[in-house]
């Protein structure tokens, strides 16, 4: 099982990049990263959040409001799909904040293997109406399952605003993206 969540926090050029995993319970130390939060722009990383319970909403969306109430501009990336069933389910889950890319979980029956993909989400809306893209197994290169039910799981596509950042700003969204996936574990 997971662990409390761990909050680690960067600051590159004018962004900070806020790295969240474990699980978010009523014991999440989110109000605590208030101050550490200190540039207009905070990219927020979830892809190891594993669980989040009813208190960690609650905390979530406040702990964003009071960031944005801060002048903060989200973005957020490697949406876990922890997080995007919380996008689904929570009206404002991201405030006014943007989803950059997201996970999508994939089964490939042939091999019992499972693989998350990771999606860009100006490629999906510009793909409407969305479905889940194929995804080939990395094991025996089958043609993979999606294992959600994808209309749910991608609806928040048509609700999300379109991602507006300047080119540079987007460019540098998706070089911290990219670092936080190449992390040591």
């Amino acid at each position: 099982m997971g662990e409390r969540l761990v909050i680690d926090i960067k600051e590159r050029d004018d962004v900070t990049h806020v790295n969240l995993s474990g699980i978010i319970d009523e014991d999440n130390g989110l109000a605590d990263a208030l101050g550490a939060t200190s540039r207009h722009v905070v990219v927020i990383d979830t892809s190891d959040v594993e669980r989040i319970n009813s208190c960690g909403v609650r905390d979530w969306v406040t702990w964003l409001g009071k960031l944005e109430q801060g002048g903060a501009e989200l973005y957020f990336v490697d949406c876990s799909p922890t997080i995007m069933t919380q996008v689904n389910l929570v009206h404002n889950f991201v405030g006014s904040g943007s989803i950059i890319n997201f996970y999508a979980p994939y089964f490939c029956a042939s091999c019992d293997t499972d693989k998350m993909l990771l999606i860009d989400v100006g490629e999906a809306q510009a793909a409407a109406p969305f479905t889940a893209p194929t995804c080939r197994c990395d094991q025996c290169d089958h043609t993979m399952e999606f294992d959600d039910i994808e209309r749910s799981y991608f609806a928040f596509l048509g609700t999300v605003k379109k991602i507006s950042p300047n080119p540079a700003l987007l460019d540098q969204i998706h070089q911290i993206s990219a670092a936080g996936r190449t992390r040591p574990p």
